[in-house]
């Protein structure tokens, strides 16, 4: 399909209008309807590069959010934004994703998402699911 959808196409799909009510909320003075695709993808861009780490070594979302409930607000409510094992960290810009400070092992890496996992399960008695497919681990 077209990556470049129209602006009315897109505040139906997935993620899309939770989105922009995320992160603009009363800001948008403006219907959604009357964004040209160069708007959109801009703010989307805008927003990608605001609130996640893109200059960090990272995989991107680690953890799948389970209808409403948003991994990384449980997981900066327990505490762990910047929380590290060996060069594994939680983000301190984004919750959801596991970065690599320097010298990062897949050991490690496995720690911090079984770590984190125990922990939202021994706090919100939630079980997560790690968005990343991990193979012989």
């Amino acid at each position: 399909s077209d990556p470049l959808i129209d602006c009315k196409e897109c505040k139906s799909r997935f993620r899309a209008d939770k989105l922009i009510e995320d992160f603009l909320g009363d800001e948008l003075n403006e219907s959604i309807d009357a964004w040209d695709n160069e708007k959109m993808i801009n703010f989307i861009k805008e927003n990608r590069n605001n609130k996640q780490p893109l200059k960090e070594y990272n995989a991107g979302s680690t953890f799948k959010n389970i209808n409403n409930i948003y991994i990384w607000k449980l997981i900066d409510e327990i505490g762990l934004r910047g929380y590290k094992i060996n060069d594994a960290m939680v983000s301190k810009k984004h919750c959801n994703f596991l970065i690599n400070v320097s010298n990062c092992k897949s050991d490690d890496m496995i720690e911090l998402i079984t770590y984190v996992k125990n922990k939202i399960k021994e706090n919100y008695d939630i079980n997560v699911e790690c968005e990343w497919n991990l193979i012989n681990f």
